[in-house]
């Protein structure tokens, strides 16, 4: 069991994919639609990045508008501290070549 403080408890088979991935240089994840999956991916994403192992998440989330459930979760799943010091860039295909759209891709490359 780890000594990783949850920001919000999570669920048995959250726990259990938390536990069984956390110390993995990689892993993969193939879990049922709404099964809890963004915040048990989150967990493990503040986990690797408190001990010094990742840098950045990316996800990829199809179909349209999933993304939008990765948006809305992250202040649920993450500390208000942590959430501060990250940086979040919604892709938009058909929109990333605008002027406002680079910007936010420059900001987010230069993020530390």
């Amino acid at each position: 069991m780890s000594n990783f403080i949850f920001y919000r408890e999570p669920r048995e088979a959250q726990l259990q994919g938390f536990e069984l991935a956390k110390d993995k240089e990689y892993w993969f994840h193939n879990w049922d639609p709404r099964t809890g999956k963004t915040k048990e991916i989150y967990d493990q994403f503040r986990y690797n990045y408190d001990v010094g192992r990742v840098t950045a998440l990316v996800v990829i989330a199809f179909p349209s508008d999933v993304h939008l459930v990765w948006r809305d979760e992250a202040p649920k799943d993450l500390p208000p501290d942590f959430l501060d010091k990250t940086k979040m860039l919604i892709w938009r295909p058909g929109k990333m070549g605008t002027k406002s759209a680079r910007a936010a891709i420059d900001d987010l490359a230069s993020h530390q």
